[in-house]
């Protein structure tokens, strides 16, 4: 499983219903180099990917997909907040 860094940020978005109009394509140029010559052979959208058949093979695990994982990134994130009221002379606790 692989995507950009612009596809990553716009699946982000998806997912935590933020504002994705605000992505600009031409904004997501990395690895920033000062070094042009050193990119030049790279191509326009490069890569980065890890392989974890290895970590699965001995872990004996299925490891989760970018969106999975941004998924239950955002569950862990979203735990309920309780709020209690205790009101006295004039002061509300929270």
């Amino acid at each position: 499983d692989s995507m950009t860094r612009f596809e990553f940020a716009e699946k982000y978005l998806e997912i935590f219903g933020g504002n994705q109009s605000l992505l600009a394509k031409g904004d997501w140029k990395f690895p920033q180099t000062e070094n042009a010559l050193a990119l030049q052979s790279l191509g326009d959208d490069i890569q980065f990917n890890m392989d974890v058949e290895n970590l699965e093979k001995l872990f004996n695990v299925k490891m989760h997909n970018i969106e999975e994982s941004i998924r239950n990134y955002k569950k862990k994130l979203s735990g309920s907040v309780r709020s209690k009221k205790v009101a006295t002379t004039g002061i509300t606790f929270i």
